[in-house]
Order: C-alpha cells, then structure tokens, then sequence
C-alpha cells in the first residue's frame, strides 16, 4: 500500500531477508558470501578459508564490517521496522541500506498529509489568512481523534486546484525527527454568477430582447463587491462574448486574469395584456426570420 515508487522492490528485500533469517544453513552462507549468497548455494569453501572476513569473523563490505547476520538484520531494518516514507530514496544495496538504517535509528521524518481547503471566489480574490480545521490523530493511535485548526496564508495568485505547502503539520516524526508537512489543495466553491477558468472568469450576461436588438448599457457584477458599466451594441446575439479586461482572479506579477460575459437573450416568462399586443404587433409585421431554411 505504500506509493513511494521503491516499496514494492524494498519489499522483495524484506522477503529475501526473511528468508535468509528462518533458515541456519542459508544465514551461514549470507554470512560467507553476502547478497550474492543464492548464487553460492553449491560452494563450500576449503578449511580455513578466510577471504573476504575480518578477524572476528564478520563480512566487510566497502570498508564496513558486521559480525553476523544479526548486525545485517539490524541494519537492514534499523531496530525499528517498517519502510521508508513515501518519497525517499531506496537503499541501493547493503552498505547504503547499513546507512540507512543508522538515519533512522537517529530519527525518521513523519508522513506527508494532504487535505482539501474550500474558498470563495471572493477569499481567493482578497487573499490574507484563512481558518482550516483538520482532524489530527495523534501519535500510536491510542488517544480519540483531535481537531486542529491552522491559519494558513493565502497566496496572491490562487487558481482551482493549486497546492499548498504547510512546513511542518503532517505526521509526527519517530525517534525525535521532524514532523512532515501538510499539503492543502485549493477548491473553489460554486458562485452565483462566476465559474473560474485558471485565473479567468466566466459568466452568462441575460439581456432583454429589446436590449438586444437596439443597444444597451447594463451592469455586470465584479469580485470586488461592486458593478462596471458594459455597453451592448445594436443586433447583439445570444452566445456573443464580450471580454471585460483585467476583471478576472489575481495572477503573479501583480495581473489579473479577464472576465467574459457570455449574451444570453431571455423573454418573459409572463406577458401583460399591452406586452402581448405589441408583441403581435411585430410578429405581424416583421420580415425577420432567423431560420435561412425556411426563408
């Protein structure tokens, strides 16, 4: 279940391991002839044969000596069990597992988290600091679940999904060493009026077909809480853009993304008496027809 891209290789080493620990006559030969020692099943090596050994009867290896397989197993696992934490490097053979192992024994970094942080539109766009509350369980599993708030700056460029580091508020370490780190993944929540698009924004504008047809000048909502004036031109059509520049989400460098406000031309959805009449009116009298199919 670990994802660090080494476990399942680190897992094959532990069952080699293993299988070298249950078995007398396979720790001997590990002890004469190290990783290699399944190549060597069929060797035995003449009386007094010394080659390779120290004089207490250990094995070296790049100038690192061990006494036994216990020394092995203990380097191998560090006295403390378990694999390395997803993101470290895999132990590339027996004097680098030795060192390993003697970083563990002096303490182990603690598990990276990751959560999710849920912001308005107008948060994101503001900035400062915002209030997280995760549950924290503590270490050895022996205590109830914890609820930890943290106050978490926001950064000045903030797009849906962007991830943010928190030093330090992962997991505990073990044996005295440092806490992981937290990993916060942006979330935009749903706006009445705006969809983010990276660091632009969209909208649908619904405009009158009187406004449509003639002109307009309408209002058009923004982040800040306020309104700016966008003109419509004469013959306006439904799915027509229009670009209000610099009114998007802050970018890097102090810009800003664009909103773009999409027409969309709505009818009311209950005429009056007088509406009604003019709009027979015009139907009677209009040449217009905005199927080409049929004209």
């Amino acid at each position: 279940m670990n994802k660090d891209p080494g476990a399942e290789d680190r897992f094959k080493e532990a069952g080699e391991a293993y299988e070298v620990l249950k078995d007398t006559d396979k720790r001997k030969r590990y002890d004469t002839l190290g990783p290699n020692w399944k190549a060597g099943q069929g060797f035995s090596p003449p009386p007094g044969w010394q080659g390779g050994f120290s004089s207490r009867g250990g094995r070296q290896s790049q100038g690192q000596e061990f006494s036994g397989f216990s020394d092995f197993f203990d380097a191998f696992f560090g006295g403390a069990g378990g694999f390395q934490q997803a993101g470290g490097a895999r132990p590339g053979g027996f004097a680098e597992s030795q060192r390993a192992a003697q970083g563990r024994r002096r303490g182990m970094k603690g598990f990276d988290h990751e959560a999710t942080m849920d912001l308005t539109l107008e948060e994101a766009f503001t900035g400062g600091s915002h209030r997280v509350s995760l549950q924290h369980t503590p270490s050895g599993g022996m205590q109830p679940p914890q609820v930890k708030t943290l106050e978490v700056k926001i950064p000045d460029h903030v797009k849906d999904g962007l991830k943010i580091r928190v030093p330090k508020q992962g997991g505990e370490g073990t044996a005295g060493g440092p806490p992981g780190d937290l990993y916060l993944t942006i979330r935009f929540r749903a706006h009445p009026y705006f969809k983010p698009d990276e660091y632009d924004l969209r909208m649908v504008l619904p405009i009158a077909p009187w406004e449509a047809a003639f002109g307009s000048n309408v209002t058009v909502p923004t982040l800040e809480g306020g309104k700016i004036k966008l003109a419509i031109k004469p013959g306006a059509r439904s799915g027509q853009k229009l670009r209000l520049k610099d009114q998007g989400l802050p970018m890097k460098g102090g810009q800003r993304g664009d909103l773009f406000a999409e027409l969309q031309i709505q009818v009311p959805a209950k005429l009056t008496k007088h509406e009604k009449e003019l709009l027979e009116m015009l139907a009677n009298r209009s040449s217009f027809n905005p199927r080409d199919w049929e004209k």
